[in-house]
């Protein structure tokens, strides 16, 4: 094997010096080398590549390195793997730990920026070559936006008007930066009160930017509100469970109907929102669901049902006329303590009940033919278990069910988070009701009345929906009568 000489530096002064010189000289011809690249792609015409649109008349020079966005640039030479030679340009925007974009979407971004790189051909001259915005992650990886056009990257360069991501993005995009609101926005937050996230703005103002804060802007065009403050939108390419929902106390009817299965349409061909306006003789305050959408008087698409009016709607095809607790009802149930478990402890002590028909209703509640008393009218299902303070909270519960009702066939199989008992039922197709082991409750209103309460005061916490029979906790359980239920 032919062995390649070996050269031996002397280890005289005079040599030494000799070799450093050498090596000196390299390292300058290396970076003259670089700084001609660098001077000739700086030198040349910033020219944008539609020729139907006016170049600003500015070299690479005088576009990228005064940018009012930049808080970095960067410009370095190198090869690329065919050994062409290529000078590129970096610029990291201001502002992308304070973006509002990034705020809204929740990225982990990390930096932004945009790229330039002009390569050397075989004629020895550079020509731009790539332009690209790029979005640098805080896990390690990067995405190029190739979707944006090239010469939106340059305009933005040229004009030299953003001063920070948020505003660059909102020019290379086209949409305006969001607005944080005040507080969250939840998916029970009602589509008429979104005023109060953004103090200082029209309620038409506000429902726009709340959208565009989910990052479904509605429109085109400035938004109408009727008369109870809700958008009339078209909601076109929302998705539905990103529609703000009606305040049910707004509701008045509702109706299951068949869906198309498309996400934010119906095939309202049977259930034409204007006609059905006319027969329902709808009032100005009052809207209708047609199953998930609602509609107010004017037939406009409003908003999206909330759980307590789905829980209401029945079979398909079958109006029903929304019950809730008026805001009197439910604070005179939330302000007497005192006589929660009074039924039940009398039932326990063997005294005589309250007249099962006699509540905070008054007496002329009319009666009902369920073969049930009610013991339980006054008495809130997470209070039962103090009844029993030396047993489990289940059977603590099933046994004050036992002693108010014995003739029962109503079953308790859990207590819940919130202390309420999960009663082991379903209702059936044919409006009838069986406990878990297929033994009869009765009508849906029979079943109800077997049922300790749920407290108004926790409708709508914890994930409790109530309907007009029955509440159910956030899994689905049911877990006492409704404070909806009229007998």
């Amino acid at each position: 094997m032919k062995m390649s000489p070996r050269i031996t530096l002397a280890k005289s002064a005079g040599t030494t010096v000799l070799a450093l010189a050498a090596i000196t000289g390299i390292i300058s011809l290396a970076g003259c080398a670089q700084d001609k690249h660098l001077n000739e792609v700086k030198e040349l015409a910033f020219i944008y590549p539609d020729p139907s649109i006016p170049d600003p008349k500015l070299t690479v020079d005088q576009a990228l390195d005064y940018r009012k966005v930049c808080g970095s640039t960067k410009w370095k030479v190198d090869m690329t793997d065919q050994h062409q030679t290529f000078v590129e340009y970096r610029c990291d925007y201001k502002g992308v730990g304070d973006s509002m974009f990034v705020a809204r979407d929740k990225s982990d971004v990390a930096s932004a920026g945009d790229v330039y790189q002009w390569t050397y051909g075989t004629n020895g001259q550079p020509e731009l070559s790539y332009i690209g915005f790029i979005i640098n992650f805080k896990n390690g990886t990067s995405k190029d936006l190739t979707t944006l056009p090239a010469i939106r990257v340059m305009e933005l360069a040229s004009e030299n008007k953003a001063t920070n991501f948020d505003e660059a993005f909102s020019y290379l995009t086209n949409t305006r930066i969001p607005v944080k609101p005040t507080s969250p926005l939840k998916d029970t937050t009602y589509g008429n009160t979104l005023a109060a996230n953004y103090p200082g703005h029209t309620e038409a103002e506000a429902i726009s930017l709340a959208y565009q804060w989910k990052n479904f802007p509605i429109g085109p065009g400035p938004l109408r509100l009727d008369s109870l403050g809700y958008p009339d939108s078209t909601f076109d390419g929302v998705k539905l469970s990103e529609i703000f929902p009606v305040n049910p106390t707004d509701v008045q009817f509702a109706k299951k109907i068949e869906d198309t299965g498309n996400d934010y349409k119906q095939d309202l061909s049977s259930n034409n929102p204007f006609a059905l306006v006319k027969v329902l003789q709808l009032p100005p305050d009052k809207l209708f669901c047609l199953s998930d959408r609602c509609y107010d008087n004017n037939a406009w698409f409003v908003g999206r049902a909330p759980e307590a009016v789905l829980i209401q709607e029945r079979g398909i095809g079958e109006w029903v006329t929304i019950s809730l607790p008026t805001e009197s009802e439910a604070n005179a149930a939330t302000m007497q303590p005192k006589d929660v478990g009074d039924s039940v402890v009398a039932a326990l002590e063997g005294a005589p009940t309250k007249d099962p028909h006699e509540s905070a209703h008054g007496n002329n509640m009319p009666a009902t033919d369920a073969p049930f008393t009610d013991p339980t009218v006054s008495t809130y299902g997470n209070a039962v278990r103090s009844l029993f303070p030396n047993e489990e909270p289940q059977l603590a519960a099933q046994d004050a069910l036992n002693k108010a009702i014995p003739d029962s066939n109503l079953k308790v199989i859990d207590v819940n988070q919130q202390g309420y008992p999960v009663y082991g039922m379903e209702c059936e197709a044919n409006d009838q009701c069986i406990n878990d082991g297929g033994l009869s409750l009765g009508s849906p209103a029979e079943a109800a009345l077997q049922m300790f309460a749920v407290s108004p005061a926790d409708v709508g916490k914890y994930g409790i929906v109530c309907g007009p029979y029955f509440c159910r906790d956030s899994r689905g359980n049911v877990i006492g009568r409704s404070p909806n239920f009229h007998r």
